[in-house]
């Protein structure tokens, strides 16, 4: 496993689809961890995290508020951001990418690019992945 100082915290109250992108992290070599709450999240945020993954429309998420916070707030404004939600969801999109997020892609994108993504926009090395 590629080891960094830091997690990449994944942030889904969907528990299988946090688990597909934490487990897909791991088997890429890069230290992950998932959280399903704000609290956990906030815990997370204070132990340091390399970058985050973030599920904005998940149930009880206001994925646009949730992103102005952590951008307008000196102690996160500066990790990196991959905002993920349904393809139909373009005003949570945009209103996302409005907000400052770093990336903001479709579940679909997001499970197909994983190392991809990562390594562009949080910049931590991923190893190759072999997908079903």
């Amino acid at each position: 496993m590629i080891t960094d100082a830091k997690p990449i915290v994944v942030f889904a109250p969907d528990l299988l689809m946090r688990q597909q992108i934490v487990e897909g992290l791991k088997a890429a070599g890069v230290s992950a961890r998932g959280t399903a709450t704000p609290a956990r999240l906030a815990t997370a945020l204070a132990e340091g995290v390399s970058g985050l993954i973030l599920e904005l429309d998940g149930v009880g998420v206001d994925g646009i508020a949730l992103v102005t916070q952590l951008v307008t707030d000196p102690e996160t404004s500066s990790i990196p951001l991959v905002g993920f939600c349904a393809h139909t969801r373009v005003e949570l999109i945009k209103g996302a990418r409005a907000a400052g997020a770093t990336k903001v892609v479709a579940r679909g994108e997001l499970v197909r690019r994983l190392p991809e993504i990562v390594r562009a926009v949080i910049g931590t090395e991923v190893g190759d992945v072999d997908r079903p």
